[in-house]
Formats: C-alpha cells, structure tokens, sequence
C-alpha cells in the first residue's frame, strides 16, 4: 500500500480534476515530445537529488533512490505520471512528505506536471508550493499499521 500522487499535463480549459482522472495509455510507447520533456524532469531531479537512479522503459521512466530509505518513486509516461511512497513512515512521515512536495515542485517546473491528490481529492497547486497533508499521509500508516497485527485471539 502507498500514498500515490497523480502527475499529468494540464489542458487548457479542461478542469484539473478530470484530467487527473482520464484514463492513460500506459502501454502506449513515448512520444519524442514525452521523452524531452520526462528528460528536463530526470536532469533537474537528479540535479537536486544525486542519489536519484532513473530506469527507463518503452512506456516511461521510474525514478528512485534505493538507497534513501524513503521508499518514494517517480513515473512519468506521455501526459502522466505518478509519485508514491510506501506507508511506513511513520516516525519521519513529515521530512519525507516534505521531499515529495519539493519533488512535485520540480517536476512541475522543469516539465510542466501538475499534482493532484486521489487520497484527499485535492488539486495540488504550484502557487501553494504542491504542499500535502502529514494527516492523511499519517491515516494510511496507522490503517496499514492496524490491519497488519494479530488479532487478538492469535497469542502466538
């Protein structure tokens, strides 16, 4: 389970929230527009975090830092792409939510991805510096944390 965030590329005149919402091809191979723009995301990502290893297949990029401990990964297809992050931060839930919103921030500058939030339904706006909830990030770890004890009745 994770708290997954939603990238893609605004229509003009299209609400936000539907084009968050629409249905992507993630089968469908890059277009040369999609691979220069996902590569001005990779080399401004990689210019804030050196740790950040880029995967790249026919259908997009996966960018991580397997070594971080965050758990946090990058997608980015045509005219979408995702940033998720395992629940197990509970401890340093804020440091890492906070190293998403500078990632979404970066994202959005270098190639144009906006933000939108499923978990909240909530359009994550550059001018609010794509800040996000440790509330609700905190809601998953606990539900997470709760469904994976023992029942009372297992001792052993």
């Amino acid at each position: 389970m994770s708290y997954d965030i939603d990238l893609y590329i605004p229509v003009a005149g299209e609400d936000p929230k539907v084009t968050a919402r629409k249905d992507n091809d993630f089968d469908a191979s890059l277009s040369d527009e999609a691979r220069d723009r996902n590569q001005l995301a990779i080399l401004a990502l990689k210019a804030f975090n050196q740790e950040l290893e880029v995967f790249e297949f026919k259908t997009g990029v996966q960018i991580t830092a397997p070594n971080d401990g965050t758990g946090i990964s990058i997608e980015l297809f045509n005219n979408c792409g995702a940033v998720t992050v395992p629940y197990w931060h509970d401890t340093e839930a804020e440091r890492v939510i906070g190293l998403i919103s500078e990632y979404l921030k970066i994202v959005h500058t270098a190639a144009g991805f906006d933000a939108y939030d499923p978990q909240s339904e909530t359009v994550l706006y550059p001018e609010a510096g794509f800040e996000l909830s440790p509330v609700m990030y905190s809601i998953g770890v606990n539900g997470l944390s709760s469904a994976t004890r023992k029942p009372w009745w297992k001792f052993w």
